[in-house]
């Protein structure tokens, strides 16, 4: 609950949330209490059990006590207090077993560009911090295609497979490219899409949150260098 003051007092709010489902009888009650002068955005605790019950209604009453012994102030007869109540939830999705999580195709150069790799670089390490909390594990590939629609027909390039990691995971790891991964790379495909196949302990479906994040991060790169051509003839 959002709360907005023109009284530059301290307030101290007694809230009483109530949900009520009239079908069963359910009920559960919630208590607050909060200088909304300090923090005017209070947050109910539990608030999950309030909606868990399907409620048919939510009531929230109490009152108010302007100032204490250590302050001193005026409350004019034009101020005002008022709350404005959100419900803020994540959405949750049902995603099946071996499932595919594919973001758009983003492009990676545009048409006839070059990434500019240079010839001398015959392989390379990516080491990778990753954070992933989603509640289950996946298997990253990558495709590289000329265009958009080339992904959609499926006429594609894999430049990585079989990248996998677990659920709830915080861990460092290692991605290789050979140089069939640098040839494909070298030929400047404009195109690229990553592809994230859910893995399921148990092989059922999982939920996954709309708040949940898997983030990614490159702590380092390693490389082995051609350096034949920098050797002279002579």
């Amino acid at each position: 609950i959002d709360f907005s003051s023109s009284i530059n007092l301290p307030v101290y709010l007694d809230l009483i949330i109530s949900a009520y489902n009239d079908t069963n009888g359910d009920s559960i009650v919630k208590n607050v209490s909060q200088n909304i002068h300090a923090n005017p955005s209070v947050q109910i605790p539990d608030a999950s059990s309030l909606i868990n019950i399907r409620p048919d209604r939510i009531i929230a009453r109490g009152s108010a006590r302007v100032g204490d012994l250590d302050s001193v102030g005026t409350v004019a007869s034009d101020d005002s207090l008022s709350g404005i109540m959100n419900v803020r939830a994540p959405l949750m999705f049902i995603v099946d077993a071996d499932a595919v999580i594919s973001p758009d195709p983003a492009e990676l150069v545009e048409q006839g560009d070059s990434l500019g790799i240079p010839d001398d670089i015959l392989d390379a390490a990516l080491i990778l911090k990753i954070d992933n909390q989603w509640g289950f594990g996946a298997s990253v590939s990558v495709i590289l295609a000329p265009d958009s629609l080339s992904i959609e027909n499926g006429e594609v390039d894999t430049l990585l497979s079989g990248f996998t990691f677990n659920s709830d995971a915080s861990i460092v790891d290692t991605i290789y490219l050979d140089q069939d991964a640098f040839q494909l790379l070298k030929r400047s495909p404009s195109w690229i899409q990553p592809q994230v196949k859910v893995i399921s302990d148990s092989n059922t479906p999982v939920k996954f949150l709309s708040t949940d994040t898997l983030t990614v991060t490159i702590d380092g790169i390693s490389s082995s260098i051609d350096l034949s051509s920098l050797v002279s003839s002579d």
